[in-house]
């Protein structure tokens, strides 16, 4: 599955920026908000708006897989930390 995220920095402000919809992080490069953040955090963004963004390939498992594989037979809570920042 293609992930996207800020090519231009790895500090947390940034990372929290990743998302599997392309369009949302295009959304918000477009926007300004992504280059008004960078520099409030001292962070010079690429001048060019189509170098802000990279597509990497991160593994995904679905459920079924992860039951098969563990012998899980049942599930009572299930907690998804899906934190982002914006």
């Amino acid at each position: 599955m293609d992930m996207h995220r800020l090519s231009f920095c790895s500090e947390r402000w940034a990372t929290g920026f990743a998302t599997l919809n392309f369009k949302i992080l295009k959304d918000k490069v477009d926007s300004g908000s992504i280059a008004t953040t960078a520099r409030s955090n001292r962070v010079e963004p690429p001048q060019n708006k189509e170098g802000f963004i990279e597509k990497i390939k991160v593994e995904t498992k679905s459920f079924s897989f992860l039951f098969e594989k563990y012998n899980i037979k049942h599930i009572d809570v299930l907690q998804i930390d899906a934190e982002g920042y914006y």
